[in-house]
């Protein structure tokens, strides 16, 4: 009696052994099957590119073409276009952004249906040419529909994803990379500092000293083109804010207000670019 019980646990066990079995191969083969079309978590390096090994950095964005080139003791330059006041910062940011590139996701997907799904029939196509060696090419494509993240290639066959913060250091154009100081003040001092410095001021021709703590202010919200200015009411324009700054004589130029009243589309005759300013301190106009 006590030898069937024996065999019948012997049994039992035997089972329990062989289904915990068939289980995990059921799972390692599901887990083969999906791993062509899923993500493999965790943050990982996609290159090893030390910064002071790139040579010059080119983005083609959708058109919109930037060349931003090491320059050595003089630091990182916009190149191409050469003519527009940029953000010094963001030109740096760059390179040391593609650099310590990171990936949060890995997919290994290459199918027609996944280059249109994550966007990759129209990326953004940045080029790395380092001073020796090959030329890296990184592919953005799409943001997800969450929009926290965005989907990117290096040409290897797999998509990676990374944050969307990340992205729009490398998502450059020849509008977003320009400098918000559309008025070239002296951003080291405090605005009342500043609206200090700030004298003969005309709106319209007319006197108007009471507008230097809004020009004191005034940075760009958003870029939004170099063309189209009647569309913005600024051709002509409504108000045209003339002052002197220790820089030299500026002119502002104001159009219409902005859909969700919050802001004046606005440009300035030291540049082409249209752009957003907030209305505080300007209620009156």
């Amino acid at each position: 009696m006590e030898q069937e019980a024996t065999a019948m646990t012997n049994r039992n066990f035997s089972l329990c052994v062989a289904a915990v079995a068939f289980v995990l191969l059921i799972f390692c083969i599901v887990l083969f099957a999906t791993d062509r079309d899923s993500a493999q978590n965790g943050v990982h390096p996609v290159w090893q590119l030390p910064v002071s090994g790139i040579s010059y950095i080119t983005i083609d964005n959708h058109g919109d073409h930037l060349r931003i080139e090491n320059e050595g003791r003089a630091g990182w330059t916009l190149t191409v276009p050469g003519d527009i006041p940029y953000d010094r910062s963001l030109v740096l940011a760059l390179p040391l952004t593609l650099a310590n590139l990171t990936a949060e996701n890995e997919f290994f997907a290459g199918s027609e249906a996944r280059t249109s799904e994550y966007g990759f029939d129209d990326p953004v196509e940045i080029r790395v040419y380092p001073k020796t060696g090959m030329m890296q090419k990184l592919l953005l494509g799409s943001v997800n529909p969450p929009g926290d993240i965005r989907y990117f290639s290096i040409g290897d066959g797999k998509t990676y994803t990374m944050d969307i913060t990340k992205s729009n250091t490398l998502a450059l154009n020849s509008l977003n990379i320009r400098d918000k100081n559309v008025l070239r003040l002296n951003r080291t001092l405090r605005p009342d500092d500043i609206a200090a410095r700030i004298t003969n001021i005309t709106l319209n021709g007319n006197s108007s000293p009471e507008l230097a703590g809004a020009i004191a202010r005034v940075t760009a919200q958003e870029f939004l083109a170099v063309s189209g200015y009647d569309e913005f009411g600024l051709e002509p324009p409504r108000y045209t804010i003339v002052f002197t700054t220790e820089n030299g004589v500026r002119t502002l130029y104001i159009g219409n207000i902005t859909d969700d009243g919050e802001c004046f589309y606005a440009a300035t005759a030291e540049d082409t670019a249209i752009f957003t300013v907030s209305r505080r301190g300007f209620e009156s106009l």
